[in-house]
């Protein structure tokens, strides 16, 4: 049983005694009955990131361990975060600031907030980057974001709205040149936007002439994301041999040498709500993950 259906069989065991209504089996995961089996209801409703106009208040943290772009109530940053614990920082951006807002609330109530910060921004622009990092020490500033994940980002599936699609080569080459990550994660249960989005990232890692790295030269025991990475592909090379290598023809990689590892399962081992509704429906999770050197 993954890491959130077993939160779910708890809450049908505390919704079965209050006459909450039936709840369903699937394998040996208990659905409560009150949970949606609906796609959209847990996709987050899509914003214009340029009707976001407010920079973002400076993040001070002198190391950030890792970042969700489009964290949307910031569920999975927390949940990292208490995984992985204090010596881990997580950061969460998000375009609603309603969100964000309560999620740094939350974050304080959990006495969690110094090692975990939410901030609302437009991650598209240059200007608001600089807002974000302003007043970073220069040691800080040159040391990369072990972990940058972007997760099931909006589709913007409409011709005129392609230009709202998160993943472009601007917006790659910007984060690139920002965080510098060691681990790059990309998802999404549209096997179309996933492909552009690592064919994107892909020609601009190529083009920026960053290298990619062994997987077995991340050494174990470096930091606590390192170890969950490391134990979460050594799973994913079992999945591999049990189940055939995950291939995506579409990908256009000709000539590129920093190419992903796709992947099975969540590297880091926790799943997003919309993996939990993706599992739940049986529908598939493209998953890819960039490892990369870091430069300083």
């Amino acid at each position: 049983m993954c890491h959130r259906h077993r939160k779910l069989a708890v809450a049908a065991e505390t919704a079965g005694g209050e006459g909450a209504g039936a709840a369903d089996e699937v394998g040996n995961v208990t659905i409560p009955a009150n949970a949606t089996k609906r796609i959209s209801a847990s996709h987050k409703r899509m914003t214009n990131p340029e009707s976001v106009q407010a920079p973002p208040e400076p993040l001070l943290f002198d190391q950030i361990d890792v970042i969700d772009i489009g964290c949307a109530r910031g569920v999975w940053p927390r949940e990292v975060a208490a995984k992985l614990g204090s010596s881990t920082t997580c950061v969460g951006l998000e375009l609603r600031s309603e969100l964000v807002k309560a999620a740094n609330a939350e974050a304080v109530d959990a006495g969690t907030d110094k090692h975990l910060r939410f901030r609302a921004m437009n991650c598209k622009s240059e200007a608001h980057w600089d807002a974000l990092f302003e007043g970073r020490t220069e040691s800080s500033s040159s040391t990369g974001v072990s972990f940058v994940a972007i997760q099931f980002p909006d589709p913007w599936a409409k011709a005129r709205h392609l230009r709202r699609r998160l993943v472009d080569p601007e917006f790659a080459a910007l984060t690139l040149k920002r965080l510098r990550p060691k681990y790059l994660y990309l998802s999404s249960d549209r096997q179309d936007l996933f492909e552009e989005m690592v064919s994107v990232y892909a020609e601009v890692l190529d083009g920026m002439g960053m290298r990619p790295k062994s997987v077995v030269d991340a050494q174990e025991g470096e930091s606590e994301v390192d170890r969950e990475v490391l134990k979460n592909l050594a799973a994913n090379s079992d999945l591999d041999a049990k189940d055939g290598a995950l291939t995506y023809d579409n990908v256009s990689l000709e000539g590129v040498t920093c190419r992903p590892v796709y992947l099975h399962c969540h590297p880091l081992g926790i799943g997003t709500e919309r993996d939990l509704v993706c599992e739940h429906l049986h529908r598939k999770v493209n998953r890819a993950l960039f490892v990369l050197e870091q430069q300083n």
